[in-house]
């Protein structure tokens, strides 16, 4: 049975538990959002202070090289890999996930626009996290695309559904008229069906 006093018992056994020590928690906190904005590391505060007062202030420009700002992204790249299972030149710590997913989303249309032009769907699950979403939809906006949220799974809300099929393949060209077959799953059951494409 879970109690406090079991809790208790395996906290005090954690490996990890002497970390606590560098953070600041603030009295009667018991605080699990980390990945939305972690606790304050105890070492924050300074660094931050020498990054404005020295290599901002007196540094200007020259700390690009000086404070080593320019490889930055490469450097915390290469202590992330080794969380990660990476080898320390295949990671690179490069602005926010919102920026990140922009640059990425922008790139796929770019490259969708040239390779398959007739495909124009970018497609979200639902319970995404709102700015990106956000995100997705200025983006299908301002290329001319439409986004399709599907809930977690692929899994669809109970009723009746409709799906249309662009007659485009994986590789985004358009097919010949044939018989092709469509794989339905719901729940544990799986049906495939024969589908006549007429010209």
């Amino acid at each position: 049975m879970m109690t406090l006093t079991h809790c208790r018992r395996l906290d005090d056994a954690d490996p990890l538990r002497p970390l606590r020590a560098h953070f600041h928690i603030p009295p009667d906190t018991i605080y699990l959002d980390g990945n939305s904005l972690g606790l304050m590391p105890l070492t924050a505060p300074a660094r931050a202070a020498q990054v404005v007062q020295q290599e901002w202030a007196n540094g200007l420009i020259r700390s690009w090289n000086a404070a080593g700002w320019f490889d930055l992204p490469q450097r915390l790249g290469a202590r992330i890999a080794a969380l990660i299972g990476a080898d320390a030149d295949e990671v690179v710590a490069a602005d926010t996930t919102s920026v990140n997913l922009f640059k990425v989303l922008s790139a796929a249309i770019r490259i969708a626009q040239h390779a398959g032009p007739k495909r124009r769907v970018i497609v979200s699950e639902r319970s995404n996290f709102p700015t990106d979403l956000y995100i997705a939809q200025g983006l299908c906006q301002t290329h001319g695309c439409s986004l399709q949220l599907v809930e977690a799974d692929g899994v669809l809300p109970a009723g009746d559904h409709a799906i249309r099929w662009d007659r485009l393949d994986t590789r985004g060209q358009r097919v010949a008229p044939g018989v092709y077959r469509a794989r339905l799953k719901a729940g544990a059951e799986t049906r495939t069906l024969d589908v006549v494409l007429l010209d």
